[in-house]
């Protein structure tokens, strides 16, 4: 493995941690250890949001994991751009209704 996929694989390893599956298909997450996280990885964190789209264009479970990351990345380094990426692929997608159903996007 290199070592950008080795950080990804120990990044997700952490972020998955910062969430607890309530029901299938919703996950709570703590947001401020994911701002943690993100905020101690930005390039790493840019690198994941942009994996995860690609994922979901098979799987749109990915693009929650893609938006909540992207939303810790706007909180943390007051940048919108990530999460209008990620907007902008779930509808590309057409998995908008998908995140709509889980209470992702209203």
């Amino acid at each position: 493995m290199t070592e950008d996929t080795e950080e990804m694989k120990e990044f997700i390893e952490k972020m998955n941690e910062c969430g607890t599956r309530i029901s299938e298909g919703r996950i709570a997450v703590d947001l401020p250890a994911l701002c943690r996280l993100v905020g101690g990885n930005r390039e790493t964190s840019a690198q994941v949001i942009n994996l995860f789209c690609i994922m979901g264009k098979s799987n749109p479970a990915y693009f929650q994991g893609a938006l909540s990351l992207a939303s810790a990345y706007q909180i943390e380094f007051n940048d919108p751009t990530l999460v209008k990426i990620v907007h902008s692929q779930t509808r590309a997608a057409g998995a908008e209704e998908w995140l709509e159903s889980i209470g992702i996007l209203e």
